[in-house]
């Protein structure tokens, strides 16, 4: 084969590459995903929210590996609310409660950790909850308080990095947090740092 036969072969096996990998959505997502998501809350009503998440994968080629979240957000966005939407919820962490309490009439955020690193960056607290509370506009960090404990996660908690459907009903989300661990599926009064 000449040289000029060979480059030629070459730039055609190239093409055909990047074609199968562009079909196949090979390194389309970046770690960035986003889905619509039902919510139910604890007064009855469904709402709806919009989810983002940017990640990035993290481990050995080959090996053991993960992913780890760089930003999640939250926007309320169902036309239903029974109070004014609170405001863009956006941190690294993972949420897995969103309520309203119709006690103290504002909205909470109830999240949590993947990482050993985020815990030791947040010094290593007992129990590996962060609560904020939607007050004058924005979301303030407030202590957990006792009324959280057993409250079961109402949001998707596990978002798989190849994607979540469109719209993540109840029922699929139901069941995909059934698979994860228990720190995840409720506010646990009692945990066990494996860091």
């Amino acid at each position: 084969m000449n040289t000029h036969s060979l480059q030629s072969y070459l730039q055609r096996i190239t093409f055909l590459g990047c074609v199968a990998c562009a079909l196949s959505g090979c390194g389309s997502r970046n770690g960035d995903l986003e889905w619509s998501e039902e919510v139910k809350l604890s007064s009855g009503p469904v709402i709806m929210v919009k989810r983002s998440v940017k990640g990035k994968a993290v481990g050995e080629w080959g090996g053991p590996g993960g992913w780890q979240s760089l930003k999640q957000t939250i926007d309320v966005v169902s036309d239903t609310n029974p109070v004014p939407a609170p405001p863009r919820w956006s941190e690294p962490r993972v949420p897995m409660i969103l309520d309203y309490d119709t006690n103290r009439r504002d909205w909470l955020l109830v999240a949590t950790f993947y990482t050993c690193e985020e815990w030791w960056s947040l010094g290593r607290p007992p129990l590996p909850y962060l609560v904020w509370r939607a007050r004058n506009g924005m979301w303030e960090r407030v202590a957990l308080s006792e009324e959280l404990f057993g409250r079961p996660a109402n949001l998707l908690t596990g978002p798989s990095g190849r994607g979540e459907p469109t719209l993540v009903r109840l029922p699929y989300k139901e069941s995909e947090n059934r698979d994860a661990a228990e720190k995840y599926r409720s506010v646990l009064r009692e945990w066990h740092s494996a860091c």
